[in-house]
């Protein structure tokens, strides 16, 4: 069976909201992905922003744990987006974690359901 190549991020902005960001590929798996889905995320949220900002992540040195993204972290609070961010990394093997649960209930859905589209697909992550 064909299956439409796409990679998901899932991220949960607990109070607020569950938001998957679906990428044809267009950045590689790496830090490149994780800062674009952060902008992503607070640019929806602009004006309701915290000023500390809690961000808890998969423990990954390619896409999370990196100079990369602590040099962005450092550069939001430069610029006064937030007065600080606290990062806290996963640790491995964590499968009761709540992001987890989302991606889970989303798999089933895809066991039972074809989505050739990535209309379909969003409209069953939205499920």
């Amino acid at each position: 069976m064909w299956r439409l190549r796409v990679r998901l991020v899932g991220v949960i902005v607990h109070g607020i909201g569950v938001y998957a960001f679906f990428d044809l590929f267009e950045y590689s798996h790496s830090t490149n992905l994780t800062l674009s889905v952060l902008l992503s995320v607070i640019y929806m949220l602009r004006e309701s922003l915290p000023d500390v900002f809690y961000l808890q992540m998969d423990n990954c040195a390619r896409e999370n744990k990196n100079r990369y993204l602590l040099a962005f972290m450092a550069y939001l609070v430069g610029k006064g987006v937030f007065r600080k961010i606290k990062v806290s990394f996963l640790m491995v093997g964590h499968t009761n974690e709540d992001i987890d649960q989302v991606f889970s209930k989303f798999s089933h859905w895809l066991c039972k359901h074809a989505a050739m589209t990535l209309e379909k697909l969003m409209e069953g992550f939205e499920k």
